[in-house]
């Protein structure tokens, strides 16, 4: 009974441990990419009752600005980024502008840049701790949020998403 039980193991542990090996030949999906610096968010509180800025940050709301030149930086006369943002090296770093507007006040942000190894493009989450939903009623805040990163070519699709969340896990590396 006991040389049929080690045959039996004998022949089963290693097919047991071929057969949890995981060695293809698939590349890593996702690369988490660094972020090399993060600018602080520019913020203004938007008056909802001043139509024509208040449809001027809607129209910008959840745009992604990939700025691979001098040239790209968006000009705007009220976050001055087309001044800020002049001594970048643009043959070495990729600018990564995102606007958001929001009834949330923002308390805090954790950014991540993905590169998807299959698609062979980028995604960039910025995860926003939020804090009082309407901290200024009869207004909306306008947000953008600039990053540098490490050259992206031009053409490769970057996407762009804001995660908003009202608690401190949004600070957890547990992705």
């Amino acid at each position: 009974m006991k040389t049929a039980f080690r045959l039996i193991l004998t022949m089963l542990l290693p097919l047991c441990l071929l057969a949890s090996c995981n060695h293809n030949d698939e590349p890593v999906a996702e690369t988490y990419m660094p972020i090399l610096q993060q600018y602080l968010p520019l913020q203004e509180w938007i008056d909802e009752t001043d139509t024509e800025n208040f449809n001027e940050c809607a129209a910008l709301n959840d745009k992604l600005v990939v700025v691979n030149s001098k040239e790209e930086i968006p000009v705007d006369n009220r976050f001055h980024t087309h001044l800020y943002f002049q001594d970048i090296d643009f043959s070495t770093y990729t600018l990564l502008i995102v606007y958001d507007f929001t009834r949330w006040d923002i308390i805090g942000m954790r950014p991540y840049l993905i590169r998807n190894n299959l698609e062979r493009s980028f995604g960039l989450t910025i995860k926003v701790l939020v804090g009082e939903r309407n901290p200024r009623p009869g207004y909306r805040l306008f947000t953008q949020y600039s990053f540098l990163v490490n050259k992206i070519p031009s053409d490769k699709t970057v996407t762009a998403f804001i995660v908003p969340g009202a608690d401190s896990s949004i600070w957890n590396d547990e992705d």
